[in-house]
C-alpha cells in the first residue's frame, strides 16, 4: 500500500482512516510517512496517541 491514506477531511476523519487502514495492517509492515523516519506498524501500536481502539 503506498500513497495517501485519507483525503482531506476532518480531524476524526484522519483518525478513523488511520484506526480502519493502517492500524489493522500486519505488525511488522513497515510504513514510510510522509516526515520522519520508517517504521512498523507495531511501532505505531506502541506509540502512536490516535490508536483509541486500545
Amino acid at each position: 500500500m503506498e500513497g495517501q491514506i485519507y483525503q482531506l477531511g476532518s480531524y476524526v476523519d484522519i483518525v478513523v482512516s488511520i484506526n480502519n487502514k493502517l492500524m489493522k495492517l500486519p505488525i511488522d509492515t513497515k510504513v514510510y510517512p510522509g516526515h520522519g523516519y520508517p517504521t512498523t506498524i507495531e511501532n505505531e501500536r506502541k506509540e502512536d496517541f490516535y490508536d483509541t481502539e486500545t
